[in-house]
């Protein structure tokens, strides 16, 4: 009776060494693409803010350019999960253009534990390099809004 005992353990202890990584793959994955889905919302919500300052009536229109990257910095900086992240603002046609304004947001990001788990396991195959969110915004100047 002990000697079935002693191989069922031992079946065990293999499923387990073979079941395990991929259950650890699969839930860090999981938390690694809801943090970068929650990232691309950020990134998006700066946009849309950066977009509302550029088309706003100023007589400066470089005022409305540094409103806009304000604008995203602020949204950015105020969320802990984007915090420290390197972002740039690339804005075009603000203040009284009659072109519609352009604002992208850049978020520059990387896995956390999702690509140092993959490539110790695979012997490296995904990356550890940031790469980049993006969210692009149009939007018509208020000024030339009712023309």
């Amino acid at each position: 009776m002990k000697l079935a005992n002693r191989r069922e353990l031992g079946s065990t202890y293999v499923e387990m060494v073979i079941v395990l990584p991929l259950l650890l793959i699969l839930l860090f994955g999981i938390a690694e693409f809801t943090r970068l889905f929650i990232q691309a919302q950020i990134v998006h919500c700066a946009a849309r803010e950066a977009t509302r300052e550029a088309t706003l009536f100023r007589p400066d229109c470089d005022g409305a350019k540094n409103a806009a990257e304000n604008a995203a910095e602020d949204i950015i900086q105020a969320n802990a999960i984007t915090r420290g992240s390197s972002f740039d603002v690339d804005v075009e046609n603000a203040c009284d253009s009659e072109e519609p304004a352009r604002v992208t947001v850049y978020l520059d990001t990387e896995f956390l534990v999702l690509a140092r788990l993959v490539n110790r396991l695979t012997g490296g195959s995904l990356t550890d390099e940031p790469f980049r969110l993006s969210s692009t915004l149009i939007m018509r100047n208020e000024a030339h809004a009712g023309g």
